[in-house]
């Protein structure tokens, strides 16, 4: 995670206290002071699935323009943030469609099953 200005490019970064509460590969719990307005650059590409919290409510999280990276403007003070992976419809029907193929697979092999033993003299 890095600091960035809030202002002009090439002005020198606010100073801010960064406490990290969380961090794990589907979740971020951070906290931020600062006496001013930040913006703050997670080690994050900015995927839909990635949903973004400032203070409990929902944030949409800039982008840098090269490789795509959360960055987050935050007002002075002290702000949770909250970063979480959810499951969209595409994870929602790509489960969906796995679990179905499975139990199609399974129907069909004790089918082959029972066609054996019946077979059988």
């Amino acid at each position: 995670m890095e600091i960035l200005p809030d202002a002009k490019p090439g002005e020198a970064a606010p100073r801010a206290e960064v406490h990290v509460l969380g961090w794990s590969a589907e979740k971020r719990d951070l906290q931020v002071s600062s006496e001013r307005p930040v913006r703050v650059a997670l080690r994050l590409l900015d995927y839909p699935a990635w949903r973004v919290e400032v203070n409990g409510q929902v944030a949409t999280p800039e982008h840098a323009e090269t490789s795509g990276q959360m960055i987050l403007r935050l007002p002075a003070g002290t702000q949770h943030i909250a970063v979480k992976l959810v499951r969209t419809p595409d994870r929602i029907l790509g489960i969906i469609v796995s679990v179905s193929g499975l139990l199609a697979l399974l129907a069909l092999f004790n089918a082959g099953g029972q066609r054996l033993l019946s077979a059988s003299p």
